[in-house]
């Protein structure tokens, strides 16, 4: 929040990794995931929610104590630590420590290229049309924010005992088509997949973009030659209607708070 930044969750195929990025030179500041413990310490079973921060270069072991902050997992060990998030370091101490990290990534130089954590096809540079909607900056920001109002709730009910923080974008493609559509406009259209399901995205001109795309992990399917899907006869549903609700409203609710 003293940022002002969402996480940003860029990786299908491990949807619960998320980063945190400066908006002056898009360098990353922090990357959250969730990783065998054993990783870190020997002999040790479960999985645990790490932080990976940056750190003067080549001074890691000057905080390293291998009990709550390690030399990185994943990332470069000279420059980067890892903090476990399981209560074996003062909160105090990590947000001193992020704060660090920004303005290290600040001082950085602009990474090469982007990555994004779901499906599109061209320019990603589309404003939203609904005045009401106004705060969202862009596509990769509703994406973003999206990200932390998915719920199981909203999740299809068929679909609910897929649905994790992790898998967070299953069930949830036609009423997030929707919603986008409401507030960017252009239209929703759906591929008919193996399962006979019809898997909703939207279309701005001949940009396909597919916020829900982590749930397909990485299965290819054909953007191209749909039908164009009508919201009156998917929300003759009730049931859908009352999810789409749900999460305009969580959206409309996010929005006033930050």
């Amino acid at each position: 929040e003293k940022y002002n930044k969402e996480l940003e969750f860029l990786w299908e195929d491990t949807p619960d990794c998320a980063i945190w990025r400066n908006d002056i030179n898009d360098t990353w500041f922090g990357l959250l995931m969730v990783v065998k413990k054993s990783k870190f310490i020997d002999n040790s079973t479960g999985e645990v929610e790490v932080l990976n921060i940056r750190f003067k270069k080549g001074e890691t072991d000057s905080i390293v104590d291998n009990i709550g902050i390690f030399k990185a997992y994943h990332m470069n060990k000279n420059s980067w630590i890892s903090i476990l998030l399981n209560d074996s370091v003062n909160i105090d101490k990590i947000f001193k420590l992020l704060d660090d990290s920004y303005t290290l990534s600040v001082n950085s130089k602009k990474p090469k290229k982007k990555t994004i954590g779901f499906y599109y096809d061209g320019d990603l540079d589309i404003k939203p049309q609904n005045k009401d909607f106004a705060k969202i900056k862009d596509i990769k920001n509703i994406y973003n924010i999206l990200n932390t109002i998915w719920s199981k709730e909203t999740c299809a009910p068929r679909l609910r005992k897929e649905w994790t923080k992790r898998n967070n974008t299953v069930g949830q493609c036609s009423i997030t088509a929707f919603l986008v559509q409401d507030i960017f406009g252009g239209k929703v259209y759906g591929v008919k997949l193996d399962s006979g399901d019809i898997h909703c995205f939207n279309v701005f001109d001949n940009l396909v973009v597919d916020l829900t795309s982590r749930q397909l992990k990485n299965k290819q399917i054909e953007y191209k030659l749909n039908l164009p899907q009508d919201r009156i006869t998917h929300f003759s549903k009730q049931e859908k209607f009352d999810r789409y609700n749900t999460l305009k409203n969580a959206l409309i609710d996010y929005l006033k708070n930050h």
